[in-house]
């Protein structure tokens, strides 16, 4: 049996829009506290705090899509990413939220990876100072990569970090078809069981059929796990390790809106017709 008692999906920060999905059992929102492609952010408004509050919400802040935590250390990108992230850190804690999940960006043509590595080993080393022992935690998400290298955010370069880190507060957000786009194989539970060790939030999306294997393309948000490319088995699997003893992850049905989320929960639900049986605490 697989049991998800932390199953969410990704909604706009107003409360009411939250009210159809609670209604079906939906305990985790991943929502945005300001504009993707801004710097800005806020914390949410008193009735929508009071919600989480009320119904025990577990809620992950997105962070914008501008920032970059690997650029040089005197780039000007990176030192606005590191302003907006305290900022977003502050107003995701006066919320009431406890996760927060952010792209660590692209780098420069003349940049080494060492380089990116030794920027976002700064960063994270200037949040924990800030922001250590306090009850949020910081996920770093897989990206699908780029053909030019810039976007290097996949799970071989984020990974050995998070590890070395060794930190609560420094985890993993596992997006599936990221990072199966950037060359990860989903079928490998060796691989799966290690990852999970260090993730706190895994993006639950299909793979489009044709989406190649380490073809950098993100095209997840229309297609459902009922259309996408691997079976059922796969899915359930990793699931089913993410929700065991040893794992306690927030699980975000990443969707453009709670009907095309709806249908992506109706499947998995549907999943002990096909020998699994999931049950939504």
């Amino acid at each position: 049996m697989i049991k998800l008692k932390n199953i969410g999906y990704h909604e706009s920060p107003n409360s009411k829009s939250w009210i159809p999905a609670l209604n079906e059992g939906v305990r985790c929102l991943q929502i945005m506290l300001g504009n993707p492609r801004s710097y800005y952010s806020r914390a949410l408004d008193a009735e929508s705090i009071a919600v989480i509050k009320e119904k025990n919400l577990e809620v992950i802040a997105h962070g914008p899509y501008v920032t970059s935590l690997v650029r040089p250390l005197s780039d000007d990108v990176y030192k606005k990413s590191l302003s907006c992230y305290s900022n977003l850190t502050k107003n995701s804690l006066e919320s009431n939220i406890k996760t927060i999940v952010v792209h660590v960006g692209g780098i420069l043509d003349n940049q080494t990876e060492r380089e990116a590595r030794r920027s976002l080993e700064s960063f994270l080393t200037q949040w924990l100072m800030s922001f250590g022992g306090q009850p949020i935690t910081f996920c770093l998400e897989t990206d699908p990569g780029s053909k030019n290298g810039k976007r290097i955010g996949g799970i071989r370069f984020l990974y050995p970090i998070i590890r070395d880190f060794n930190n609560p507060q420094i985890k993993l957000c596992w997006d599936w078809e990221h990072s199966y786009a950037n060359g990860f194989d989903l079928t490998k539970e060796k691989n799966i069981d290690s990852l999970l060790n260090v993730t706190s939030v895994m993006h639950i999306n299909a793979i489009p059929t044709y989406v190649e294997r380490g073809s950098h393309l993100d095209r997840h948000s229309e297609t459902l796990l009922s259309e996408s490319k691997y079976p059922v088995e796969v899915y359930s699997n990793i699931m089913e390790i993410a929700n065991s003893k040893e794992h306690d992850i927030l699980c975000v049905l990443e969707r453009r809106n709670w009907d095309l989320a709806h249908k992506d929960l109706q499947e998995i639900k549907a999943w002990k017709e096909k020998g699994r049986e999931v049950y939504i605490e």
